[in-house]
């Protein structure tokens, strides 16, 4: 069926799109897989052209919701649980520069408990708020130089320990920097 250089080829049943079907909207997108009354539902590819995604995985009414992958043009990948069409659950998400967040998603955002993986190695593995660390984390630049502790918009903010050369220093950190250091028998 032709509307207008849309359309839509596969299975119908009683006037609607059911079962097994390609559609293709001029200039905006076209997908590839199972429709239910009308709308993609169950398991599919979806490449939106005005945002350069590609998506394979689970449909629910039209809307990413379930497993899936969704690949960016710039080459960043998110592997993991979506929910009416934004991350949800959890999942990874890979940047083409080589890093790496693996953890939970809240409503298209990174948030809760998560670890992500600089390229160079370091790892921070803690609690997040939109992208940001907040909450309890631990950040390793090395295997034997880590701080431990509370974290508030991505630095050092309460009681927290750094931990290098063998040393440590325990403290109340205020906006990354130490205010009162504590002494350790």
């Amino acid at each position: 069926m032709d509307l207008e250089g849309n359309y839509y080829k596969g299975e119908l049943k009683e006037g609607k799109f059911e079962g097994k079907g390609e559609i293709f909207v001029k200039d905006k997108s076209k997908y590839i897989g199972t429709f239910m009354d009308d709308y993609p539902n169950g398991n599919g590819i979806l490449e939106n052209y005005e945002n350069s995604t590609k998506y394979n995985g689970d449909i629910l009414n039209g809307k990413k919701d379930g497993k899936g992958i969704l690949e960016y043009e710039d080459g960043t990948i998110y592997e993991g649980d979506f929910k009416n069409d934004v991350y949800e659950g959890t999942g990874v998400l890979k940047f083409p520069n080589g890093n790496k967040y693996e953890g939970e998603f809240h409503d298209g955002k990174i948030k809760g408990k998560g670890k992500f993986i600089w390229e160079n190695g370091e790892i921070y593995e803690g609690e997040y708020e939109d992208f940001m660390k907040k909450g309890f984390g631990k950040y390793f630049w090395s295997e034997d130089k880590y701080y431990e502790g509370q974290w508030l918009n991505n630095k050092k903010h309460g009681k927290g320990r750094i931990h290098f050369e063998g040393k440590e220093i325990n403290g109340t950190f205020r906006f990354g920097k130490i205010i009162k250091e504590n002494k350790v028998e």
